[in-house]
């Protein structure tokens, strides 16, 4: 799903902006520009980004010192978005290798890219814990669990089954606690497969002030516990 968070660019082709990229980043190391670096990393949809320091560029591997949050999001993630005022685009690079004892890490295969996931309207996180969500139509139910959500969207993980066309309107009902469900009008604007094979159906849905308000706290709760998951690692 890594790939849904960006769309590669080129300037000019793969390996003439591979080099120019190396080439500005060999710039920022040799002239030691503080704070010019930052990296951005999603950790179950939730961004972490902080600054980072040019240790190196040998061979088309930058060697970089980072924070260890960061650096834990980088090794889960095995990728990383690089952005500075003084590259063409945001960049994305591989991570080769992580050292936490030093908070080091090693990235190679640069290439420009546009960060689908800044445009979003809204911070959406990915929900671990079994939590049921329905889509009703008439008399026809679509049943799974949330796999993501946020204010005005959420995706359903369902076995492969019923399926509704697209741009069909009906209520989503939320599981959000042992005593909190919600219900919602929505649209079904995706359906695509998941990567363990079964379906998953992404929803617009229609707030009202009540709803969001819940929504909203429980959201902030859910970034809470994947950061706390996050920092549990270190």
């Amino acid at each position: 799903m890594t790939q849904s968070l960006y769309q590669l660019l080129t300037d000019e082709d793969v390996r003439r902006d591979e080099a120019a990229i190396l080439r500005r980043l060999t710039a920022i190391a040799a002239e030691k520009r503080a704070n010019e670096v930052k990296l951005l990393n999603y950790y179950k949809e939730v961004p972490i980004t902080t600054g980072a320091s040019i240790e190196s560029v040998d061979r088309g591997v930058v060697e970089m010192t980072v924070n260890k949050l960061q650096a834990a999001a980088m090794l889960k993630q095995k990728m990383t978005f690089i952005k500075s005022p003084h590259l063409a685009h945001n960049v994305t690079a591989k991570v080769e290798r992580v050292q936490m004892d030093k908070n080091r890490v090693f990235l190679s295969q640069f290439s420009y890219a546009a960060i689908r996931a800044e445009r979003r309207k809204s911070a959406r996180v990915k929900i671990n814990a079994k939590r049921e969500a329905t889509f009703r139509v008439g008399k026809v139910m679509l049943t799974g669990l949330i796999r993501d959500i946020s204010i005005g969207g959420v995706s359903i993980i369902t076995p492969k089954g019923v399926i509704f066309p697209p741009n069909v309107k009906g209520t989503v009902s939320l599981s959000l606690g042992l005593l909190s469900k919600i219900f919602l009008p929505a649209r079904l604007i995706r359906v695509d497969d998941d990567d363990s094979g079964s379906n998953f159906f992404a929803f617009e849905m229609e707030m009202d002030a009540k709803n969001e308000k819940i929504l909203t706290k429980f959201i902030f709760e859910q970034q809470r516990i994947i950061l706390t998951e996050l920092k549990d690692t270190l």
